[in-house]
């Protein structure tokens, strides 16, 4: 273990001759035998241990997060919308009992080919001019194609001063409550 400093990790991975392309530095503490002298399909199968490092050798964590951060902060992104979209879908019974606006903001064109009952339709270019249709007093509940427009939308509204503003992400969400 020269060279790598750090907390040790040590686990069995089922692995061939070679480790993960983001250690570099594994050595092999033992061979172990599974069910067969010289391991599965004639490998054996060794046990590693892997110095586990934030910064310097071994797992390289922050260097694996430079080169890979807008991949990770894109999957916390759809986590996001993800997780948000249940929350107020969760919140629907809530909000129909409180008199919510549903809002519809995708084209005209798309709101004919299909809508949930109760939505009204302001599509997003529009909106900015017919603030005065939605009452400030009322949740209003936003739903496009795939929750983009609907997350412009309540950016809008919130700047506006619409105090209680969800986005639900895709109109056929409003179909399963």
């Amino acid at each position: 273990m020269t060279g790598c400093s750090g907390l040790v990790v040590q686990s069995i991975f089922l692995l061939y001759p070679y480790a993960s392309p983001f250690c570099k530095c594994v050595q092999p503490l033992h061979t172990a035998a599974i069910g067969h002298p010289e391991g599965a399909r004639g490998r054996a199968y060794q046990r590693y241990s892997i110095p586990f490092n934030l910064t310097g050798s071994g797992m390289d964590f922050l260097g694996i997060f430079e080169k890979y951060w807008p991949f990770i902060a894109l999957g916390l992104w759809f986590a996001y919308k993800w997780w948000n979209s249940r929350r107020v879908v969760a919140m629907l019974p809530e909000l129909r009992k409180n008199g919510a606006i549903f809002v519809d903001v995708r084209s005209a064109v798309e709101f004919a080919h299909g809508n949930a009952p109760g939505t009204i339709n302001i599509p997003l270019p529009e909106l900015g001019n017919r603030l005065g249709e939605l009452s400030k007093s009322v949740p209003v509940v936003l739903c496009c194609a795939s929750g983009t427009r609907s997350a412009m939308a309540k950016l809008l509204l919130k700047k506006n001063g619409y105090p209680t503003v969800h986005n639900i992400g895709t109109w056929g969400k409003f179909l399963n409550k």
